[in-house]
């Protein structure tokens, strides 16, 4: 059960925005952009493959994704905190203009669906969260940002969504994630730069294990499920060796070599 404020219900008016603190529990379809696509009998419907995991593949994954997202910022209210708790008419509302526009091949549209939506709360959230990039952190009051709804969504949803942005508990969970995305980025950069950086990093105390607690058996978050801290050192360390081989003469190579499995074994602890 997710709990949270109250949510818009598809069948009632829109409240008033006077009530924002208390989120009103009504949506106005009027004031929802439609973003639907006339349905004709003479639309080509373009293919795409679901797999099980809700991700679409062939050539019209990016037309499909790139359309969801468009359908999920026009038809969902944005006051709703979690996707879990839009109601449904709303979301029969974004599968219909999906299937007037594409067909599902691999598998019957209820499987389809059930699948495909697994990705739509990922959709959903990154909406809000270019809406709170673009335009809530760049605005100091809350009068402010209440004031700059964007075109094409409602005023008292959007006064709900400001309102529940900027209570403290969301506003600690949003700077946690902000800190737990850079100390990603960071760990990615490092690992990726083909330098060794991996070694000058400390996994066990950044910001991210500080955030998240330590990393357990083979995973490094931010890098890789199914590999550990020790192992991405030593990948660390037998890329820079391999560099500083590769500019050796022949003699010097197997000396190299010999520093390299030292090294590597220090890091697994055999040495």
């Amino acid at each position: 059960m997710v709990s949270g404020q109250p949510q818009p219900s598809a069948s009632q008016p829109s409240g008033s925005a006077s009530h924002a603190s208390q989120p009103s529990t009504s949506v106005s379809h009027a004031s929802q952009p439609s973003g639907d696509v006339q349905e004709s009998e003479n639309v080509r419907k373009l293919p795409v493959l679901i797999d099980i995991d809700g991700v679409v593949v062939g050539d019209n994954a990016s037309r499909w994704n790139t359309r969801a997202g468009s359908l999920i910022r026009a038809r969902i209210p944005v006051s709703y905190t979690d996707w879990r708790l839009v109601h449904p008419e709303f979301k029969d509302k974004v599968w219909n203009a999906l299937m007037r526009e594409f067909e599902v091949t691999n598998v019957d549209q209820a499987l389809a669906r059930s699948h495909a939506e697994k990705n739509f709360s990922t959709k959903f959230r990154y909406g809000k969260w270019v809406l709170r990039k673009d335009i809530l952190n760049k605005l100091e009051t809350l009068e402010e940002q209440i004031a700059a709804c964007p075109a094409g969504i409602d005023p008292n949803h959007w006064e709900q969504f400001v309102i529940y942005e900027n209570t403290s508990e969301v506003m600690a969970r949003n700077a946690k994630n902000e800190l737990v995305e850079a100390t990603q980025k960071k760990r990615k950069s490092a690992t990726s730069s083909g330098e060794g950086s991996a070694t000058h990093l400390d996994f066990d105390n950044d910001e991210l294990t500080e955030v998240l607690g330590a990393d357990k058996r083979s995973r490094t978050r931010g890098i890789s499920s199914n590999l550990s801290k020790k192992q991405l050192k030593r990948t660390s360390i037998a890329k820079v060796m391999l560099a500083q081989a590769r500019s050796s003469s022949n003699s010097e190579f197997q000396g190299e070599m010999s520093e390299m499995k030292s090294s590597i074994a220090r890091v697994d602890g055999y040495a």
